[in-house]
């Protein structure tokens, strides 16, 4: 194997390290998303607090932010990949 190709191989499989953990950076914040709106946190609170309000807000930014995240890792693979060829 010539040593060009060698380091093309080490740079692919940083990318798809670097990739995999955009991926679960995603699943973390989806679940934060998940946990807040679907637990209401034990609903410690009467009905018509605003905390209550505050997690289900909480929660949808959660989850829009987790699939743009997931775009911004796949933005920055595609760049790299077509950086090293």
């Amino acid at each position: 194997m010539e040593k060009n190709q060698l380091k093309y191989a080490q740079q692919h499989l940083a990318n798809e390290r670097t990739f995999l953990a955009w991926i679960r950076t995603v699943i973390a914040i989806v679940g934060v998303g998940f946990l807040t709106t679907s637990l209401h946190l034990y609903d410690w609170c009467a009905s018509g607090c605003p905390n209550r309000l505050d997690q289900y807000h909480t929660g949808d930014v959660c989850m829009c932010i987790g699939p743009c995240d997931y775009g911004a890792g796949d933005v920055r693979l595609s760049a790299e990949e077509a950086a090293n060829q």
